[in-house]
């Protein structure tokens, strides 16, 4: 196999057999992520050992994040503890300071601030002035603007709807339907609608907790309880049996990959999400590596250049990692739109195995689109404005020699009268 992705998707369904393969060559290079984790010059590395040296290398960053709190607050956190009035009686640790700063702001009785406040006011949001915290300014802010914006909201016209779409579609027809009354919005029939189309209960509480225009900022916890209470009626129940029967859990072995790499995951994993999201855990650890893992192809080595400077700039974190500025400098350097496609599939941390299982990548293809639609619209943008500067260059040129014409003639018409007074 040309790559331990590939291995690794064998390897799930046949683990026995394929662990005793020698790993591939290129694992072994990149395997010297972090200095300590053993000697990569063994020729028979197997499978199973490299799989060991992930684990090795998840328990490396433990104690690097061990490390990390226990090193002394930073100048950073010492000035926000401060902007929020806590008193601090000892010197504090990283870790102990980010957890002060965390509770704080969970549990703060803080007054809502000058710019909350006018927001309220511009809105005609009545509010009690001595009860409202800046905690609930915020809710109610996030829920306001959540309205507003189902509203005028219109169904993308896509062939891809994220789950973020799907609820903003239900959501703006509820609140129409309820004609603008949310002491009447329902997100409990919003989510039956979203559990009959198999969407999973996580994103389900995600959509809810950041677009509901009455829910938006609750906990979890209350958010699920209304999902149980949505999945009791008879019809989702039905619609849960019949994704039941094409449901594929994942396999023994992907939840023990999972479990080694830190990856998140419950019983309702699909198989193909597992794949998924153990094959974007392992190019994420490319981006980390020493020497990242070349591509197969130029737009594949040109994608893992960018993203490893990506990474390094978003502190590796991948949450603050984001494919669109990649994609968008691969345009502009004249990549095809459908190597930029396989690259992303093969390459990305966040987008990697897209593709459907008939090899279709209408997601990753309208991803790309987007991008250069961005490009080409920055360029119509520049485009006019470079235009209206010449426009306005031309018309103070013209208006200079029209005023110099105009001072001519008033000259001529000077020297003139002078001439007839002598």
């Amino acid at each position: 196999m040309a790559k331990y992705l590939d291995t690794l998707k064998d390897m799930v369904n046949a683990p026995e057999e394929i662990a005793q393969a020698p790993a591939e060559q290129w694992l072994k290079d990149r395997m010297a992520m972090k200095e300590g984790l053993g000697d990569m010059s063994e020729a028979n590395l197997t499978n199973a050992e490299a799989a060991q040296m992930l684990l090795d290398y998840e328990a490396f960053k433990e104690k690097n994040r061990e490390e990390w709190r226990a090193n002394p607050a930073s100048e950073r956190q010492l000035k926000a503890l401060e902007d929020r009035g806590i008193e601090i009686q000892k010197q504090l640790t990283m870790g102990e300071a980010s957890d002060m700063l965390r509770m704080h702001d969970n549990f703060s009785t803080e007054k809502a601030t000058p710019d909350q406040k006018k927001y309220l006011e511009e809105n005609k949001i009545q509010y009690d002035e001595d009860k409202l915290t800046k905690k609930n300014a915020n809710k109610i802010i996030s829920r306001n603007s959540n309205r507003k914006f189902l509203e005028n909201y219109k169904k993308p016209d896509s062939k891809f709807i994220s789950v973020e779409d799907r609820y903003n579609e239900l959501a703006a027809a509820e609140l129409k339907k309820v004609n603008g009354d949310l002491t009447k919005f329902n997100d409990i029939a919003i989510m039956r609608e979203m559990l009959k189309d198999g969407i999973k209960k996580d994103n389900i509480i995600k959509a809810v907790q950041e677009h509901s225009p009455v829910n938006a900022k609750n906990t979890v916890k209350n958010i699920d309880y209304m999902l149980q209470q949505a999945a009791k009626d008879p019809k989702v129940q039905e619609a849960l049996a019949e994704h039941a029967k094409n449901f594929k859990p994942a396999t023994e072995a992907q939840v023990k990959a999972m479990n080694n790499m830190g990856i998140s995951h419950t019983e309702a994993t699909s198989k193909a999400d597992a794949f998924r999201m153990i094959t974007r855990k392992m190019c994420e650890y490319n981006l980390n590596a020493k020497q990242p893992a070349k591509g197969k192809t130029p737009a594949e080595e040109r994608y893992t250049q960018l993203a490893v400077e990506a990474y390094k700039s978003a502190e590796k974190k991948i949450e603050n990692f984001h494919d669109k500025p990649i994609v968008q400098q691969m345009l502009t350097e004249g990549f095809e739109k459908k190597d930029i496609v396989n690259a992303l599939d093969e390459k990305s941390p966040r987008l990697a195995k897209s593709k459907k299982a008939d090899g279709s990548a209408e997601f990753l293809e309208e991803f790309v689109d987007k991008c250069k639609n961005e490009i080409d619209k920055k360029k119509e943008q520049d485009q006019n404005l470079d235009n209206s500067a010449k426009e306005q260059q031309t018309k103070k040129a013209e208006k200079t020699i029209e005023t110099t014409k105009e001072n001519a003639i008033e000259q001529q018409k000077n020297n003139s009268r002078g001439r007839k007074k002598k």
